[in-house]
């Protein structure tokens, strides 16, 4: 049996798809595939530490985390057939019941040895995944990784300092597991084993410590990955993790290049609006009577934006089924905001909210 083929668009569905709640996505009970044969745990109990607290270990939910794992992959590659049928067969169940089996079977001897056995969270995912890895089940194994990447616990006190500065220009926190995982699944894909990311994200960390950088680009930590991948004899997966860069870049790039055609062919056209009445009936707003506001609020000042700029601005956040009430106070707002760019947007902004007073007590024509 073999999960192979990944690819970056299976990366990106596996992502969305256990991003999702709990609930959106179908459940097996995988553990039942563990009734038949010699009762698991049977030389004696694997203890778990958690953040929870320490318990004992059920490798029952062992066998749940293979099972989602290979739930989610097998959703993700196909596009027609979701059923149970699909998922929970036979064979599935089986493969899902060896795999428990033999990691079952090095956890007991190896904590049988060494008594009392107490087994870290991220220790176990690592004896799962090396389980996988040796069925060749790599795609299982690296989607296994997006279930648990949450679970990688590692020290962070030494790099607190350091943020990272997102391509949104987000700034957060530097979190060495992070690049653990990516790099994971960089070897993964390659059919290989991942255990060298550990030593990489130690690497990497210590290079961009070695920097005194209080900020680094998401840009330069990843040129630190590739560079670090080829130091340490890596080729085969620094290529593969250089090529995956290279279409992700493009493919956000397409994604740019389509939302900027999107908001020209919106900024084409007149931009109408349903705006609920207090009485909660409707009516199209096309914005003439904030053009006139905006001539009006204008006269003889000198504005750095232009009428239509300033319009632009003045609609930020107005939205479909906007009440009047609120529709006068986003503009009101958006006009003050304005004050930022230009002192004169002071007076401009005075004059849209005047506007709004002779309305209502002169009406406005």
């Amino acid at each position: 049996m073999s999960y192979r083929n990944s690819s970056l668009q299976q990366d990106i569905l596996l992502k969305h798809y256990v991003d999702e709640p709990e609930g959106a996505r179908p459940g097996f009970n995988w553990g039942e595939a563990l009734d038949e044969g010699e009762p698991l745990g049977s030389r004696g109990a694997v203890r778990l530490s958690t953040p929870q607290g320490e318990r004992d270990l059920a490798f029952t939910e062992v066998a749940d985390a293979i099972g989602k794992a290979l739930t989610s992959l097998i959703l993700v590659q196909s596009e027609t057939d979701k059923s149970e049928a699909k998922v929970f067969t036979a064979e599935n169940r089986e493969f899902v019941a060896r795999i428990t089996r033999e990691v079952a079977s090095h956890l007991e001897k190896v904590y049988e040895a060494s008594p009392p056995g107490r087994l870290s969270l991220q220790a176990l995912n690592l004896q799962i995944e090396k389980a996988l890895v040796e069925n060749n089940a790599y795609d299982v194994a690296r989607s296994f990784v997006f279930h648990n990447a949450s679970n990688l616990t590692g020290e962070r006190s030494e790099v607190a300092e350091v943020r990272v500065i997102r391509r949104s220009t987000q700034v957060v926190p530097w979190n060495p597991d992070k690049i653990e995982v990516a790099v994971r699944k960089a070897f993964l894909s390659q059919q290989m084993d991942s255990s060298p990311a550990v030593e990489v994200a130690q690497d990497v960390t210590a290079a961009i410590l070695a920097t005194g950088q209080s900020f680094i680009h998401i840009e330069e930590v990843q040129d630190m990955v590739q560079e670090i991948l080829m130091k340490q004899g890596h080729y085969k997966v620094a290529e593969a993790y250089i090529l995956y860069r290279a279409e992700r870049a493009l493919m956000r790039q397409d994604e740019m290049e389509e939302a900027t055609e999107v908001s020209g062919e919106a900024e084409g056209q007149t931009s109408m609006v349903v705006v609920t009445r207090e009485d909660e009936s409707t009516f199209l707003w096309d914005g003439a009577d904030l053009v006139a506001r905006v001539r009006f609020a204008g006269i003889d000042l000198n504005l750095c934006l232009s009428e239509e700029e300033i319009i632009s601005e003045l609609r930020r956040s107005i939205f479909d089924k906007i009440t009047t009430g609120n529709l006068k106070t986003t503009v009101i707002l958006n006009a003050k905001a304005l004050i930022e760019k230009d002192a004169d947007f002071a007076c401009f902004a005075g004059r849209i909210l005047c506007s709004y007073i002779y309305e209502e007590v002169l009406g406005w024509d």
